[in-house]
């Protein structure tokens, strides 16, 4: 990255107040990431299996079987 930005300061095509737009950009877009990861509601229990193997094997079904009624008697 230093070399890349020495090049574009030394080409005339980054300078100081560019640098600050896209540090700032780029904290926006971290910022944004970060508040839409913490709002997402975690996945239902099922969808851990859902996309495992084209076609689920005996013992993932059976495993999501036993997730499945672990959490209907925790209410969860």
């Amino acid at each position: 990255m230093s070399r890349l930005a020495a090049y574009l300061t030394n080409s005339g095509q980054l300078n100081v107040d560019i640098e600050a737009a896209i540090a700032a950009e780029a904290e926006d877009l971290a910022a944004d990431l970060r508040t839409r990861l913490v709002a997402e509601v975690p996945p239902a229990p099922e969808e851990l299996f859902a996309h495992v193997y084209h076609r689920p094997t005996q013992r993932l079904r059976d495993q999501a079987t036993l997730l499945r009624a672990e959490t209907e008697s925790d209410g969860s």
